[in-house]
Order: structure tokens, then C-alpha cells, then sequence
């Protein structure tokens, strides 16, 4: 996609859970409200594909469906329950550099 999407008001959801899904399988996505998709109004609440990575531009995320989304603003319960909830997320998906 040739568009910057912004995604605000945005909580860190893990879309395969069950008791009996071993962790290593666990798959995240995001939900928030959307601006600058190309086929989606301002706005709208959306849940990404899986999350696999760090985008290419500054507080982004890749998706499995290659769409990079610039994090807006965390959903207000979501950062009090998880504060600093986009820096967290962030470093979570940072490349591990060994020393």
C-alpha cells in the first residue's frame, strides 16, 4: 500500500486465543480506528492482520498482510491498564541484539 495509515485509539489484541494454544503460537493483531486507508473510511475500527514486525518508518508495525501502520494514540483504558503501552509494544518487536 502506497498510503501512510494512521491507527489511534489502538489496544494490542491477540486474535487466536484459546486454554489450550501453546504461547509460541499466540497471534497478535491490532484494533484501533483507522485514517488513510485506501478502501476504509476515517475512522472506522479495524483489526489489522497479524503483527510481525517493526515498519520501516518510526512508530510502526508490519502486518502479515505487508501494510505498515504508524501508531497514533493507545486506547485510554488499554494505556491505563498497560501504561507506556506504544513504547512496550515498540521494544517488544525491536530486533534482540545479542552482546
Amino acid at each position: 500500500m502506497g498510503t501512510n495509515m494512521i491507527l489511534e485509539n489502538w489496544a494490542w489484541i491477540c486474535t487466536n486465543a484459546s486454554p489450550y494454544t501453546a504461547p509460541e503460537l499466540l497471534k497478535f493483531s491490532l484494533q484501533g480506528e483507522v485514517r488513510g486507508h485506501p478502501s476504509r473510511p476515517n475512522g472506522q475500527t479495524i483489526t489489522t492482520s497479524q503483527v510481525i514486525g517493526l515498519g520501516p518508518v518510526p512508530n510502526s508495525v508490519r502486518t502479515k498482510s505487508n501494510s505498515i501502520y504508524i501508531l497514533g494514540n493507545p486506547n485510554a483504558e488499554y494505556e491505563a491498564k498497560f501504561p507506556g503501552s506504544k513504547e512496550r509494544l515498540l521494544k517488544s518487536l525491536s530486533p534482540k541484539i545479542e552482546k
